[in-house]
C-alpha cells in the first residue's frame, strides 16, 4: 500500500512523472496492451480533479496502480 501510495504522489505531484517511469520500474507481460491506456487516463482525470471535492479519481488512480503491483 505504502509503495503505491508513493507512486500515486510522484505521478500527481511532478509534471513530467510519467506512466513509462511506473511501467519500466515494474514490467510485466503485455503491460503496453493492459496497464498503459488504463494508468495514462486514471491520472489524467486524476491531475484535473478538483481539491474541493471527494478524490474519486485519485483512488482509481490508487487502485490501478495497486493492481499492477499486485500483477509483478
Amino acid at each position: 500500500l505504502h509503495l503505491a501510495e508513493q507512486w500515486r504522489e510522484k505521478l500527481l505531484s511532478a509534471a513530467e512523472a510519467d506512466v513509462e517511469d511506473l511501467l519500466a520500474a515494474f514490467p510485466w507481460p503485455d503491460a503496453e496492451a493492459a496497464g498503459r491506456p488504463e494508468l495514462e487516463k486514471l491520472l489524467a482525470e486524476a491531475r484535473k480533479e478538483d481539491d474541493r471535492r471527494p478524490p474519486h479519481a485519485r483512488r482509481a488512480l490508487f487502485r490501478g496502480i495497486m493492481r499492477l503491483l499486485e500483477q509483478r
